[in-house]
């Protein structure tokens, strides 16, 4: 395999930009003040097309741009800009891949399988978040930042002064699904991330599904899903929330956290066995209605019984007091002793309607019970990954995101994986790892590179996210085994992606980085 550099003129075969690995993501200045929530939160992400506008927390930078921060004119002094906060810069230590990033990375498993298969290289692996990955990967600390959101252009440009260019690989995406159950409505199929927000958002005051939007159903709204402690719950508290650092309490206050998913989808659904059970409903519910019906027709005849008791006892106490005849107070007697017959016969039969109807009025109240619970759910929403609802897809609807194409119309994009892996989805965030193109230099690099891309089908799965698709996984592989085709990454109308060929010839090149007296590694 020969050295990977920079290709340059017409030998730099630049591959076109595939929808899986588009990068192209909308993009804003950060503070680089060290904070993970800060940088992530101004520029991480996927990019929001949605006009209701899902951005990020953004927060007050803390550093000054005087010409010694990553915002100020430091990029124009032609000298290395090193964050004091992070150290020397320091030589790669040989047989040492270094991997810095986020949290629900794919990167563990790929450690693991790295290290069978290839002895006397250690791959380390650090959790500092994004950011700090990014920091560190721009003076040449490490090697491969592990994020789940793209180099900013302030990060990229930082790089450049250091003299640095860097190239993103795709291994995975996710996303966060909003859903309820299925076969149920609410009045929409589509919210946008106002709505989405104003129903989860601390301080919220709805509770009824009218109440975020006119045309929407008069249905009680609830909503629950998964903690910050878990990447969704992080994710959509940082983007839709719009929290720099997200805690429990940026939900409403009635918001029902879930340690595990499936205590989610029972919130929404209600349970495996009410919902089995509540289908019995379905013939028990006619045969109570007829035991009933036969229990009120014998109680109506016992009453008719009754009455005729009661008028044949006092007819009989008439005869007494006006000294009827004997014969007369005979028959008086006669039709005491039928009456009285006649309704014993019937709280007889009364009382076999009874027993008939009891072990049914059992069940069928036990039934309607749990039915009474699934109508109650009707309007509980929750917050799943895409792995789970994939999985249980048949007993949950999600809603699709709206957002606003090019002429600034509403279109509602489901959360499928094509637009989870090319980010059209709103709710997806692509799992990526930087490297500058001098750690590609790196044997090492490369081979735990290639062991990465050719195992994160696998990865995925096991992780429960969307995986790429073979072509672009092949296409990735091919930037590693052949410098011709090591794609040209930079920053096109003030976004950091892959420039495709036809960029490459009506944009202005980059100009390269300023000369440094401290090369990072």
């Amino acid at each position: 395999m020969s050295t990977l550099t920079r290709p340059t003129g017409r030998a730099r075969r630049l591959a076109v930009t595939s929808v899986v690995l588009a990068l192209g993501l909308g993009l804003t200045a950060c503070a680089d003040n060290g904070s993970e929530a800060d940088a992530t939160a101004a520029n991480g992400g996927v990019r929001s097309i949605n006009k209701a506008g899902l951005e990020p927390s953004r927060t007050t930078p803390t550093e000054a741009t005087d010409g010694t921060g990553a915002g100020g004119a430091a990029g124009t002094t032609g000298e290395a800009v090193v964050d004091e906060r992070l150290g020397e810069r320091r030589d790669p230590t040989p047989n040492q891949v270094d991997v810095d990033g986020g949290f629900g990375s794919l990167t563990t498993p790929a450690r693991r399988d790295f290290a069978d298969e290839r002895a006397g290289i250690t791959v380390t692996q650090d959790s500092s978040g994004d950011t700090r990955a990014f920091e560190r990967l721009c003076i040449g600390d490490i090697d491969i930042a592990d994020s789940s959101r793209p180099i900013t252009v302030e990060e990229y440009e930082q790089c450049r002064r250091n003299g640095l260019d860097v190239v993103q690989f795709q291994v995975a995406a996710d996303a966060v699904v909003l859903a309820i159950r299925s076969q149920t409505d609410v009045g929409t199929d589509c919210l946008s991330t106002d709505q989405v927000r104003a129903g989860f958002r601390n301080g919220s005051t709805i509770t009824n599904w009218s109440e975020l939007g006119p045309d929407l159903d008069d249905v009680e709204f609830e909503a629950g899903g998964p903690t910050v402690e878990e990447n969704a719950g992080r994710f959509f508290g940082r983007y839709v929330l719009q929290s720099a650092e997200p805690v429990n309490a940026d939900f409403r206050v009635d918001y029902v956290p879930a340690d595990e998913e499936d205590q989610t989808r029972r919130f929404v659904t209600g349970s495996d066995e009410d919902r089995l059970k509540a289908r019995d409903l379905t013939y028990i519910g006619p045969t109570w209605k007829q035991y009933t019906k036969e229990l009120k027709t014998a109680w109506g005849y016992w009453a008719d019984a009754n009455e005729e008791v009661q008028a044949a006892v006092a007819e009989q106490r008439k005869g007494i007091r006006d000294k009827r005849t004997p014969a007369a107070r005979a028959k008086d007697d006669a039709r005491v002793t039928r009456a009285y017959a006649e309704r014993g016969r019937l709280i007889t039969a009364v009382n076999a309607a009874k027993a008939k109807l009891r072990p049914i009025d059992v069940v069928y109240r036990d039934l309607t019970q749990r039915q009474r619970r699934i109508n109650d759910e009707l309007g509980h929403v929750g917050l799943f990954s895409h792995g789970y609802y994939a999985t249980y897809e048949d007993r949950l609807r999600p809603f699709e995101i709206e957002v606003s194409d090019d002429d600034d119309q509403p279109n509602c994009i489901f959360p499928s994986p094509q637009t989870i892996l090319n980010g059209e989805y709103p709710l997806s965030q692509q799992l990526l790892l930087t490297v500058t193109t001098r750690s590609l230099q790196r044997p090492e690099v490369r081979a735990f590179l290639t062991s990465y891309l050719e195992n994160s089908q696998s990865y995925a799965d096991e992780a429960g996210v969307v995986a790429i698709p073979g072509i672009d996984r092949r296409r990735q592989l091919a930037w590693l085994e052949d410098e011709a085709n090591l794609p040209r990454f930079g920053v096109v109308d003030g976004e950091f992606r892959e420039i495709d060929e036809e960029e490459e010839r009506t944009t202005e090149a980059a100009p390269p980085p300023a000369p440094v007296q401290n090369p990072a590694r």
